[in-house]
């Protein structure tokens, strides 16, 4: 360990990931992240446990893209009818 040049790396690999997850897998319609996306074509299918994810290791509380996982996800009041 303390390999500053692989931490580098794979720091910079982490946010790509980040970033490419966020470009691709999110439903603008739900307004939360769908399940997959096959042929180019994202799923109309949307679940707490990706939504759950993706609010821990994606976004700060505050970020817009969090509440809405929140608000259209988790919350039983708010929550979208196709979630599953």
């Amino acid at each position: 360990m303390g390999d500053k040049q692989t931490y580098k790396f794979f720091r910079k690999k982490e946010k790509n990931v980040a970033k490419n997850f966020k470009n691709l897998f999110w439903n603008e319609e739900f307004g939360a992240y769908s399940d997959c996306v096959k042929d180019g074509i994202i799923s109309s299918s949307v679940s707490e446990s990706v939504n759950v994810l993706a609010y821990l290791f994606l976004h700060q509380p505050k970020e817009q893209r969090a509440k809405d996982i929140v608000a259209n996800v988790l919350e039983p009041e708010t929550r979208r009818d196709k979630i599953c």
